[in-house]
């Protein structure tokens, strides 16, 4: 599992780490803990170890076809069950639809894998309906049910998932004014090149990598939470900061420039983090960015 879930979650990530490399991770999962603790992004870490290619023990690679398919959202094995826009219910008719999906085999992996987010959104009739697939599943599947108040869910939905607590989310420590300078810069830069205005010609040669690296996976999450705006799921944002930039930016590219753009930020981390030239990976950003349509 990742470094980042061992530290936010010690207990849950060598519990799944533990279950992967043992081979015997349950088909039933109950993440129980508070909104925004981190259950969502556990369940794409265990999707992303599951499907890895290259995985090192519990640690995906994060670089293989499988790894970047699960980063994207775009994984044919990975189903995410949730309300519709403006619902708070799941209905039973996506636990059927779920059911038949369930029946069939997976497409790219050996192992499909299911979230239910927030899975107390099922009533009992949808929660009875999934009661045999989740006691029976079809060859390897695997379910995980995302719950801050699992006290709403049957005691049968308990009785058939093995449930790992989440505790609550440390703050965030105050990002460093350097770093939060540099984010901006860099990002009014993107901003300019892909909607054709003139950008300042700015020298990112000076910040040291490290900084630079930090900005990657800032704007890795800040164009990804525009996904989820532009997916109709704002219950989903991994970060609730410049909500209005990312409505906007939703409104201006479509899923597929946007999915575009956040494997190109995750391919020039990989660059700064191979210790490409920093002025030479910054330049080819610049390049590839103003040219994805």
């Amino acid at each position: 599992m990742s470094s980042k879930l061992l530290e936010t979650q010690p207990r849950v990530g060598e519990a799944l780490a533990r279950a992967i490399e043992e081979d015997r991770l349950p088909h039933a999962l109950l993440f129980g803990g508070p909104p925004r603790s981190g259950q969502r992004e556990a369940a794409v870490e265990l999707a992303r170890a599951v499907f890895c290619r290259d995985r090192q023990g519990a640690s995906p690679c994060g670089v293989c076809v499988s790894c970047r398919k699960v980063e994207r959202g775009t994984h044919p094995d990975l189903y995410f069950v949730e309300p519709e826009e403006d619902s708070r219910v799941i209905k039973t008719e996506e636990i059927r639809s779920l059911k038949a999906r369930a029946a069939l085999k997976p497409f790219e992996a050996d192992t499909k894998i299911f979230v239910i987010d927030p899975a107390e959104c099922l009533n009992d009739v949808g929660q009875n309906a999934l009661l045999k697939t989740l006691e029976e599943p079809e060859g390897r599947t695997i379910f995980i049910l995302i719950s801050s108040s699992p006290e709403r869910l049957l005691p049968t939905i308990h009785s058939r998932t093995r449930r790992l607590n989440f505790s609550p989310a440390a703050p965030a420590p105050a990002e460093d004014p350097r770093i939060q300078e540099l984010r901006g810069r860099v990002l009014d830069r993107l901003l300019a090149l892909a909607s054709a205005r003139q950008a300042a010609e700015t020298d990112f040669a000076g910040p040291d990598r490290e900084a630079l690296i930090r900005v990657m996976d800032s704007l890795i999450l800040f164009f990804r939470d525009a996904l989820v705006l532009r997916a109709g799921a704002p219950g989903a944002l991994g970060l609730p900061e410049d909500q209005f930039e990312k409505e906007r930016l939703a409104g201006l590219m479509d899923e597929e420039s946007l999915c575009r753009r956040i494997e190109l930020l995750s391919e020039a981390k990989e660059w700064l983090s191979e210790n490409v030239n920093v002025k030479l990976a910054m330049n080819v950003l610049w390049d590839r960015w103003k040219n994805i349509t």
